[in-house]
């Protein structure tokens, strides 16, 4: 059993945001292009719209984390690199490997 099985209406809500996540990573990636100049002519573009992007898109992460009863291993909306990585055995760096 999981955390979808025992809250129906979680499964919807993760598909939902699953998508969001997809929808909201090509708008960041595609902001990327247009950011390289902060004016155009006589537009002038907006300056925080990355960060706006990230963190919506790390809000959507944590919505299903939070659904699914799981902590978030890396924000791939983060500036930052991974610092943990899961390999076959799983966990294994930054504290989370738990020894016997």
């Amino acid at each position: 059993m999981n955390a979808l099985d025992t809250e129906p209406e979680s499964e919807a809500l993760v598909i939902a945001r699953l998508a969001d996540i997809a929808g909201m990573r090509t708008k960041l990636l595609d902001s990327h292009g247009r950011l390289k100049a902060s004016t155009v002519g006589s537009i002038k573009l907006n300056p925080v719209e990355v960060q706006n992007l990230r963190s919506e898109g790390a809000r959507f992460c944590n919505d299903i984390a939070s659904n699914l009863g799981v902590g978030i291993r890396h924000n791939i909306f983060s500036s930052s690199p991974a610092r943990d990585f899961a390999g076959f055995g799983g966990p294994s760096a930054a504290g989370n490997f738990v020894g016997k």
